[in-house]
């Protein structure tokens, strides 16, 4: 039976349907919200914050608020995950843990362990099918979803510490697999244990011309490396040449538009773009239209949601979110306002603040888009850039000049008794535009998105400093802080110690920086 037969036959009584008003939505997250406390109630976590005294309330989403305090990874580590970690049972979820994917999604900061239930594992593999089945709907001819899946992620291979496992969610992830999914899945176990993602990357090239890809899925960054590597290995122009029937790149995590340019020339034949939203603390949510920004909750996946909109009552300016914070279910939310994503699961994480921010594009479907993350903000002086106006301004700079950026990030420097914000800029050609040039156009387009930045510009904030650097050098930095992998992004805004690490690399390969200048100079 063909992989599309059988995606259709596994998920046909999957509700497609994601039209919902609000008292349809809230009932469906009442339910989920019960499940998950009805089965949990006997729990440490449950008979500490009095789950059973929770259901028999006439409003258990109101109890619930009442009863059980928010929590950040911190708090949560120190006080629950810890004791999980010892392999004891009924912790904050029946049962032992046996599985903890290891998140490293930026150079900030140690891995996060997050617990993996098998109630996780199923609902995400349920989720997981529904995007399949909606891509099926799509105008994409239906071949393809017969050809190989290329899945971009960490190492499968799993590190076994007392009674548990751990390791990347996509290695754990691979242990709920379906059998009949499995034959079509790339690379095999033999590379994907590799534990070097370099090794991996090589493996993935020197067998590319073997495979018949349909689907790849993944890190935009890292299949974006994995394409130049194969078109650079193989001699060719388009990846259309080995994979003729690539169709469909399932992304997610990475703001796409700033690097549409470079992937326009990858292909010679259309590849639709796909966006989800999978992290190692759930599957949230997944494109079901055209918009590539317009993603839809799943709002029944075992995965309860509450939303603290951005604003200074709720959030300190280190963006903690503070005890007297208003906090609202799926009902409350607004259009168009950015909201802090607080998930309660059946992994066992309870109103867990989660560091994304997500703007509610509209309560029908209840699609979101995702504009930031809660400690990745620029603010030194009052000028308040969120991540979402700077990976909008970058794009409309490197639209304007038609300029292929890369990878960027940026930080605040002290200049005499001001600051200034350099930035970092790689690309693999700027022979047509140059440093200053680059400068002014984003200090104009910041200036003409946000009034506190225009206005800080005249008093507290020097130029905007701008360094074009190769790509290697962000993709190095990676392997120097151990993260070079499947799973790592760049950080786009560098505070404290990780600006300090960058800073202090940077320094150290001089040479190569002033030989590309050198050479971007000629």
């Amino acid at each position: 039976m063909t992989l599309l037969k059988k995606i259709i036959t596994k998920g046909i009584k999957l509700s497609l349907s994601n039209k919902f008003n609000s008292i349809e939505a809230l009932e469906l997250q009442k339910k989920e919200l019960v499940k998950l406390i009805t089965k949990a109630k006997n729990t440490h976590f449950g008979r500490t914050h009095r789950f059973r005294t929770i259901l028999i309330y006439k409003d258990p989403v109101i109890a619930f608020q009442k009863f059980v305090p928010t929590f950040s990874y911190e708090s949560f580590y120190k006080e629950w995950i810890s004791k999980s970690l010892l392999d004891k049972s009924d912790i904050c979820w029946p049962g032992k843990i046996k599985f903890y994917a290891l998140s490293s999604g930026t150079t900030e900061g140690s891995s996060k362990y997050l617990p993996i239930t098998n109630s996780f594992l199923k609902s995400t593999s349920k989720s997981i099918r529904r995007t399949l089945i909606s891509l099926t709907l799509k105008d994409i001819p239906k071949n393809t979803f017969t050809k190989q899946v290329l899945a971009v992620g960490g190492s499968s291979l799993l590190h076994k510490v007392g009674n548990h496992y751990c390791g990347d969610l996509s290695g754990i992830l691979a242990f709920s697999r379906p059998l009949w999914l499995k034959p079509f899945l790339l690379p095999n176990k033999k590379i994907t244990e590799l534990s070097s993602w370099d090794e991996r990357i090589t493996e993935i090239v020197k067998n590319a011309n073997r495979w018949d890809i349909g689907i790849i899925a993944g890190n935009i960054a890292w299949i974006q490396l994995i394409l130049d590597q194969i078109l650079y290995h193989y001699k060719i122009k388009s990846i259309h040449e080995i994979w003729p029937n690539l169709k469909i790149i399932l992304l997610g995590g990475v703001y796409f538009d700033p690097y549409k340019k470079r992937f326009e020339k990858y292909f010679s034949e259309p590849v639709q773009f796909v966006n989800t939203y999978l992290a190692s603390e759930g599957y949230f949510a997944y494109q079901t239209g055209d918009d590539f920004n317009d993603q839809s909750l799943i709002l029944n996946g075992g995965i309860y949601y509450e939303f603290a909109e951005i604003n200074s009552k709720n959030f300190d300016d280190e963006g903690n979110l503070r005890p007297t914070s208003k906090i609202v279910n799926i009902s409350g939310v607004r259009v168009n306002k950015n909201y802090a994503l607080i998930i309660t699961t059946n992994s066992g994480l309870w109103r867990y603040v989660l560091g994304d921010i997500i703007k509610i594009k509209n309560t029908k479907s209840y699609s979101i888009e995702i504009t930031g993350r809660l400690k990745q903000f620029l603010s030194v002086v009052g000028e308040h850039l969120t991540l979402e106006e700077i990976n909008i301004a970058i794009t409309k700079v490197s639209d304007f000049l038609m300029l292929e950026i890369i990878e960027f990030c940026v930080m605040a420097v002290p200049i005499g008794n001001k600051w200034a914000h350099q930035w970092y800029i790689a690309s693999h050609d700027f022979s047509s535009v140059k440093e200053q040039q680059f400068a002014i156009s984003l200090d104009t387009t910041l200036s003409e998105m946000n009034d506190d930045y225009k206005s800080q510009r005249k008093y507290n904030l020097s130029n905007i400093q701008v360094k074009f650097i190769p790509p290697i050098l962000f993709y190095n930095w990676l392997r120097e802080t151990g993260k070079f992998n499947g799973q790592a992004k760049i950080p786009r805004i560098l505070k404290g110690a990780t600006q300090e690490n960058w800073q202090n690399y940077l320094h150290s390969k001089h040479k190569i920086l002033n030989i590309s200048n050198e050479t971007k100079e000629k």
